[in-house]
C-alpha cells in the first residue's frame, strides 16, 4: 500500500480513552462474495462500490465507506472491506469498532483514496481514524493520498507558533494490527509513530515492508520513528524502523 501526498502518513497514535457512543448503521450482507484465506476459512468481501462509493475523483464517499465498514464490522464473520481500483475522494471518516468477528478484519485498498481539500470539512485534525478495533490487517498495494501539497499554502506554522494545525495523521487504537507493504511519502520526519498508553500498551502490532520517504520542508532531514509503549514485531524492509 502506498501513502502519498501526504497529510496522512503512517502515523498511528493510540486513543486510550474513546467513547463507544457513535451511532451504528447495521447493513445487510447483500452484494457479498466469499473467498478463502490462508487458513482455509471463508472470508466475506464487502466492496465499497456495492454500498454507493463512486471512483469518479469527485464524489464524497465518506458515507459509503462507513456503511461498508459497518456491514463488515457487524457481520460476525471473517470479513474483508475492499476499496477497488480507481480514485475515491473522501472527507474525514471514522472506522470504529469493536467488531463482532473473532477474526481480524482485512482492510484492502487497491485504488487511490484521496482526501478532500476543503478544510471546512475537517472538524478535528484527523482525516482517517480507526478506533476501538482488536484485529485489523491493512494491505492491498493502493494509495492513501492526503493531498498535502494542496493545503500547505494554508499552513503558516513555520512563522506562527499559534497556528491552527492542519489535518494530521490517522489515529489508531492498536491491538493485533498488521501493516504490510506500506510505501509512500511523509511531510513529517517522524513517519512512524505509535504513541501508546503505558496502562494500555499497543499489543500484537506487526510491521512488514515499510518504506517511506521524507518530502517535508526541512532539507536533508532523516526519517525517524517514535514507538512509545508499543510491542512491535518487524519484518522485511523497515524505513524507518520502530525503535
Amino acid at each position: 500500500m502506498t501513502i502519498a501526498g501526504s497529510i496522512l502518513v503512517l502515523g498511528l497514535a493510540l486513543l486510550s480513552c474513546v467513547a463507544d457512543g457513535a451511532p451504528r448503521h447495521h447493513i445487510g450482507l447483500s452484494h457479498r462474495r466469499s473467498l478463502v484465506d490462508g487458513s482455509g476459512a471463508a472470508v466475506t468481501v464487502f466492496d465499497v462500490t456495492k454500498h454507493g462509493a463512486k471512483a469518479d475523483d469527485k464524489t464524497d464517499n465518506a458515507e459509503a465507506f462507513i456503511q461498508t465498514w459497518r456491514a463488515a464490522c457487524d457481520s460476525g464473520v471473517p470479513a474483508k472491506m475492499v476499496i477497488p481500483g480507481g480514485t475515491f475522494v473522501t472527507s474525514p471518516v471514522v472506522f470504529q469498532g469493536p467488531c463482532k468477528s473473532t477474526e481480524p478484519i482485512v482492510f484492502e485498498v487497491q485504488g487511490n483514496v484521496k482526501a478532500t481539500t476543503d478544510l471546512s470539512e475537517y472538524s478535528s485534525e484527523q482525516w482517517i481514524l480507526f478506533e476501538i478495533i482488536d484485529g485489523l490487517t491493512l494491505n492491498g498495494g493502493g494509495t492513501f493520498d492526503g493531498q498535502g501539497s494542496a493545503v500547505w499554502k494554508y499552513n503558516d506554522c513555520h512563522e506562527n507558533k499559534q497556528c491552527q494545525p492542519l489535518p494530521s495523521p490517522s489515529r489508531v487504537k492498536i491491538s493485533n494490527v498488521h501493516y504490510q507493504n506500506i510505501k509512500g511519502t511523509s511531510t513529517s520526519n517522524v513517519a512512524v509513530s505509535f504513541l501508546c498508553s503505558s496502562s494500555v500498551p499497543c499489543q500484537g502490532v506487526e510491521l512488514v515492508d515499510i518504506d517511506l520517504a521524507y518530502i517535508g520542508q526541512k532539507a536533508n532531514m532523516p526519517l525517524s520513528s517514535s514507538c512509545l509503549n508499543a510491542n512491535v514485531k518487524s519484518g522485511g524492509k523497515q524505513n524507518p524502523g520502530c525503535n
